[in-house]
């Protein structure tokens, strides 16, 4: 399978006896690796501090769509330091002996197509869907959201992410094998190659991109509807509730068509054996993960809820440290 959007290496090399594929790419560039270090603290701990809030304050974040968003910084944050260590500890270049030992399946079939990585990436995007899903039922059948949705059935959809994403990822095992020291593409044949490309560009980016513009613009639609006598206190709560679904409409979809996009592109374009840069690549690979930093902006930084409750988390924390220095807190 051509998946060559889902791998750093992007640099062509001639096989030994032209006959077989080789890819490799060079070091990262001391650019590249501030950029990546930059992307993934932001993200860390950005997610991070959204965590500790929800946790902190857990009887303030009870709701199905509070836990779902948690769950989504939990996904994020673990991402982020996967993304870490991929992008930036990871050597770019595979250390593979002769042998085609375990050792050297392990690195050419798991380490150096990046599995875990674009597995979490799908787990978020995933996650992602499930909140616009369950925002879309609130909004537009709340009868059926009350009736369907249930904490057991929360707890049973965090693991849906994970199982897709895993799944996903597990195709990626079987692109590369041990060759003469290398880590050679595994000849396929090309009309399966195509379909499995087709595939993957449906699970991670077709797929995805049209339940969240559907979602989303169903919920603009039905709020826009109910709002109609603006003196009217419940008709007030639609306008508001309309005023934030199109923030974060307008947010979620723009963050992922922005971060998804060129990757996906380049990913197509690749399929058809038309390669870019490796640092366009790298660019683009980038932008993928910079959706793990918006997140957690777009589903609680924005929001004056969430912002108290931080207030208030920090507020307690110098409260403590006052007292454990010494200092008794102003009564």
């Amino acid at each position: 399978m051509s998946d060559t959007s889902h791998w750093e290496q992007v640099q062509w090399t001639g096989g030994f006896d032209n006959e077989t594929e080789f890819w490799a790419s060079g070091p990262r560039s001391p650019l590249q690796i501030a950029v990546n270090t930059s992307i993934a603290c932001l993200a860390f701990l950005g997610n991070g501090l959204v965590i500790i809030v929800r946790l902190a304050r857990h009887r303030m974040f009870s709701s199905t769509v509070n836990r779902l968003i948690l769950h989504q910084s939990i996904i994020d944050a673990i991402t982020a330091v996967v993304f870490f260590l991929h992008r930036v500890v990871k050597d770019p270049i595979p250390v593979v002996s002769t042998e085609n030992n375990f050792h050297d399946e392990l690195i050419c079939r798991f380490l150096y197509v990046d599995v875990l990585l674009w597995a979490m990436y799908v787990a978020s995007t995933s996650n992602l869907v499930i909140i616009s899903l369950d925002r879309f039922l609130a909004s537009c059948y709340p009868l059926k959201h009350r009736k369907i949705i249930s904490s057991e059935k929360v707890k049973l959809t965090g693991a849906i992410p994970w199982g897709i994403g895993l799944a996903h990822g597990s195709h990626f095992l079987f692109l590369f094998e041990p060759h003469r020291g290398y880590c050679r593409k595994v000849p396929i044949d090309r009309t399966l190659e195509l379909v499995s490309s087709i595939a993957v560009l449906t699970v991670e980016y077709l797929v995805p991109a049209i339940i969240l513009l559907y979602t989303y613009s169903k919920m603009l639609v039905t709020l826009k509807k109910k709002t109609v006598h603006p003196a009217n206190v419940r008709q007030n709560f639609f306008r508001s509730a309309k005023e934030n679904v199109r923030k974060i409409a307008l947010l979620v979809d723009s963050a992922f068509i922005i971060c998804w996009t060129p990757a996906e592109f380049e990913f197509v374009a690749a399929t058809f054996g038309i390669f870019v840069s490796e640092s366009v690549y790298e660019a683009f690979s980038a932008l993928v993960a910079c959706n793990m930093v918006v997140n957690p902006i777009i589903y609680c930084f924005m929001y004056e809820h969430f912002r108290t409750q931080l207030k208030g988390v920090l507020r307690a924390g110098l409260r403590r440290n006052r007292v454990h220095d010494g200092v008794l807190p102003p009564t």
